[in-house]
């Protein structure tokens, strides 16, 4: 890298509640996935109030990896304050939000920072048709279509907290603090560039 010019950094935020079985897990395969990436990156978990030993568990990631970082709630206040507790603590050119139930493939990291590279401010996963059951699909499309039909701006349906954040998108979600946060409105409700990822 020529002398003088930044390297530039990623987030990971990562809410976490009763995740012990699978947090091991999830480390590794996104400490694979980020390996050889030319970014300087952190992987910020939040602990919801967890009552088994998921804290202890990310604690014990932070002594051996310093790209570790761990928020732990007093109590469980939900996954929406996790995000909003992660947006706020990141400090990075771009930032990933993730579940740390795999439910997110890690795998698909790379991916998005491509997308991120190529212009887009906001990066979302689109779940694959096969990905949920019937009734959770079926279920989600009826909620977003009247969602869609009563609001301005348009939310993708099957898509979760798998996303890219430009640092401007972060900035700009960071300054909406309704109490009662219903995040993916408030991703299309800022503006910026965004693209799916299926």
């Amino acid at each position: 890298m020529l002398s003088g010019v930044r390297t530039r950094s990623i987030d990971i935020v990562v809410p976490i509640f009763n995740e012990e079985a699978c947090l091991q897990e999830f480390y590794a395969r996104t400490a694979r996935a980020i390996s050889g990436l030319p970014y300087t990156f952190r992987i910020l978990f939040v602990d919801d109030g967890s009552r088994d030993q998921s804290a202890a568990l990310c604690a014990a990631l932070q002594a051996q990896d310093p790209r570790v970082g761990l928020i732990r709630f007093s109590r469980n206040f939900g996954h929406q304050a996790a995000l909003t507790a992660g947006l706020d603590a990141a400090d990075a050119d771009a930032v990933i939000t993730l579940d740390g139930d795999l439910q997110h493939p890690p795998e698909r990291i790379p991916d998005f920072i491509a997308a991120w590279e190529q212009g887009a401010e906001i990066v979302s996963g689109v779940r694959s048709k096969g990905a949920v059951s019937f009734w959770k699909r079926t279920s989600s499309a009826a909620f977003y279509r009247v969602l869609n039909a009563i609001s301005k701006f348009d939310i993708v349906a099957d898509s979760p907290d798998f996303r890219l954040f430009d640092a401007r998108a972060v900035q700009a979600i960071r300054r909406l603090r309704e109490q009662s946060r219903f995040l993916r409105g408030i991703y299309a409700w800022v503006g910026f560039r965004q693209v799916q990822l299926v």
